[in-house]
C-alpha cells in the first residue's frame, strides 16, 4: 500500500490518466483488447512497476581520479602513395 501513495512523479500520473483513457474508450467501443491493455497501463503507475520504475535506467557514476595526470600522447603521421 505504501507504493501506490509514495513517489507520485509527473510522468507516473500522465500514465494513469492515458491508462484510464484508453479504459473508458474500451468500454465505449466494447473492445476487449484494449480493456485488457489499459488495465496493464494503470496498474503500472498504481504499483509503480516497469521498466524505469525504479531507477533502473540511471546512468552510473564512475570514480574519476582528479589528481591523476593526463599523459601527452604521441601520433604518427602516415602519407599515403
Amino acid at each position: 500500500m505504501n507504493n501506490i501513495l509514495k513517489n507520485w512523479t509527473f510522468m507516473r500520473g500522465i500514465r494513469l490518466l492515458l491508462g484510464v483513457v484508453i479504459l473508458v474508450q474500451s468500454i465505449v467501443t466494447n473492445d476487449i483488447m484494449f480493456g485488457a491493455m489499459s488495465l496493464l497501463l494503470i496498474a503500472m503507475p498504481l504499483f509503480n512497476f516497469g521498466c524505469c520504475s525504479g531507477g533502473a535506467c540511471g546512468v552510473g557514476l564512475t570514480n574519476i581520479k582528479t589528481n591523476s595526470k593526463i599523459e601527452d600522447v604521441e601520433f604518427e603521421e602516415v602519407k599515403s602513395k
